[in-house]
């Protein structure tokens, strides 16, 4: 569909180009049109990225014949501002048999340019891409780290490789902690946003798409948190030890408390690798959910579309066509009721990890408070233990707090996505 290779060969092609361009050319590529809302794009490709056929609003939008377009490489509509980092994350996806949704800046026969959310899924003989006006806030900032990212390929001569790598590094600083992370967030805000646009009622599954994304942003938040929090106390231990030793000469109960908290630190700490592995599976399994209910709705829609379509390309197959679309959006359902299967199972066990980790937490918070107990009644109590035990008091109350609206939200979770996946059709 698209050439990464072709949008980074830059320097000299791209200068003598420009030194041919008259004003009235310059004006153009700098012009950005927009489209209606309800207007829904469709290509299909084959597994090369040729063209092979496509709706009425893409040959009208792109100001292309279809005598240009159908057999043509999908690049001729490619514009010269887009990463080839992004290209390059697209074919790794599709190559492996995955989806892939992202933000695409396309230009027009005359050199004018539009912007699109394009979704674009593997079928048998290539790919279909469906693409919709983009309006979310998120869009805002993909035009900013594009142009960014654009220029640093420029004048770093980044290889496509390097873009990607570039790009994922970017996402990541605001906030997404994966590309699926990233497709989740942006499918379901630019489908909410198309939707509210149109004056149409959000349906129940783009509600509940978007509920899970709202509700899964703590998830990382909280394991993140508790690493914090766990690493903020991990000499406490150690320094109580060293207290009681010069308070009891080593054989007090202040001492055997401090190692049986040493003990159980151990655990905490090595329970939560386990932790944020449960954490990152409940955060993939509803990444895919939220991406692919988003997919499936837009795919629908486009099928209902497609059977009113009176202009495709000469020669189209409409019934085939058609199918093909069905099947997509099919795919697409079934995908998205077996994340949201695996969302409701991983969500069970992220609850149960929770519910060890509070019991882990709580044992911590008995031995500071028999500590505590402890060097009350000594009769030379150490004010340094003092206050280690206050610290330790105050950080594992975060710790308590972090944990409980972690469950809660992990309930849920449970909860709507087993009664979402059993009793509707995405």
């Amino acid at each position: 569909m698209f050439s990464c290779q072709i949008a980074c060969r830059i320097p000299a092609e791209e200068a003598a180009v420009r030194e041919t361009q008259t004003e009235p050319d310059i004006a153009a590529r700098s012009e950005e049109i927009d489209f209606p809302f309800h207007d829904l794009f469709i290509s299909h490709t084959d597994k090369r990225g040729v063209i092979i056929s496509g709706n009425e609003v893409f040959r009208r939008v792109s100001g292309f014949d279809w005598s240009e377009l159908v057999g043509a490489p999908h690049r001729l509509i490619r514009h010269d501002d887009m990463p080839c980092g992004v290209f390059q994350l697209f074919w790794d996806r599709l190559k492996a048999g995955k989806g892939v949704g992202c933000y695409v800046k396309n230009k027009t026969k005359d050199n004018r340019s539009y912007w699109v959310y394009a979704y674009v899924t593997p079928i048998a003989d290539g790919y279909v891409s469906t693409r919709q006006r983009p309006s979310s806030d998120l869009f805002e900032k993909v035009r900013e780290i594009y142009a960014g990212l654009r220029r640093r390929e420029r004048e770093e001569n980044l290889t496509p490789e390097a873009s990607r790598d570039a790009l994922l590094e970017t996402l990541a600083q605001a906030g997404f902690a994966n590309y699926e992370d990233f497709m989740a967030c942006s499918a379901v805000r630019e489908t909410t946003g198309r939707i509210r646009a149109l004056g149409r009622t959000l349906p129940y599954e783009i509600r509940e798409a978007a509920n899970f994304a709202t509700v899964l942003r703590p998830f990382r938040q909280g394991i993140d948190e508790l690493e914090r929090l766990f690493t903020s106390i991990h000499d406490a231990p150690t320094n109580i030890r060293i207290l009681a030793a010069q308070l009891e000469q080593n054989s007090g109960p202040i001492g055997i408390i401090s190692n049986n908290h040493t003990t159980l630190s151990q655990e905490v700490v090595a329970s939560l690798a386990d932790f944020r592995r449960e954490t990152e599976a409940i955060f993939d399994a509803v990444n895919n959910a939220v991406f692919n209910v988003c997919l499936a709705r837009i795919l629908t829609e486009m099928v209902e579309k497609f059977e009113t379509e009176t202009e495709c390309a000469p020669g189209l197959d409409f019934a085939s066509e058609a199918n093909i679309l069905a099947g997509a959006a099919e795919v697409a359902s079934r995908q998205a009721r077996d994340h949201l299967f695996r969302m409701a199972r991983q969500s069970r066990r992220f609850a149960n990890a929770t519910a060890d980790m509070k019991r882990k937490a709580s044992a911590l918070d008995v031995t500071r408070i028999m500590c505590k107990i402890e060097n009350a009644r000594n009769p030379d109590p150490t004010g340094g233990l003092g206050q280690i035990l206050d610290n330790l008091e105050k950080v594992q109350g975060r710790i308590a707090q972090r944990l409980s609206a972690m469950a809660k939200a992990s309930r849920t979770i449970t909860s709507d996505a087993d009664l979402f996946a059993r009793g509707r059709q995405v």
